[in-house]
């Protein structure tokens, strides 16, 4: 997995596999400090199976950067 910060004035990073852009890490907006400040998403489109598209949060991007490269081992 790569993620590459593509925009410095947002808080968002793009997965890639190989060089197809299959998911994104960004902080996520209006989240209170005790909350996931970090949101994920990652799969293939059009999705050909159910679960091959998973989305989640985390409370930092480490832990988001982790659960998308678990997604990416089932690939």
């Amino acid at each position: 997995m790569t993620a590459r910060d593509d925009n410095q004035h947002q808080k968002t990073w793009h997965v890639y596999y190989n060089d197809v852009h299959v998911g994104t890490i960004g902080k996520r907006a209006r989240v209170p400090t005790s909350g996931d400040r970090w949101g994920w998403s990652v799969g293939f489109y059009p999705r050909t199976e159910p679960g091959t598209h998973q989305i989640g949060s985390a409370e930092s991007f480490e832990a988001a950067r982790l659960h998308s490269s678990r997604w990416l081992e089932h690939v």
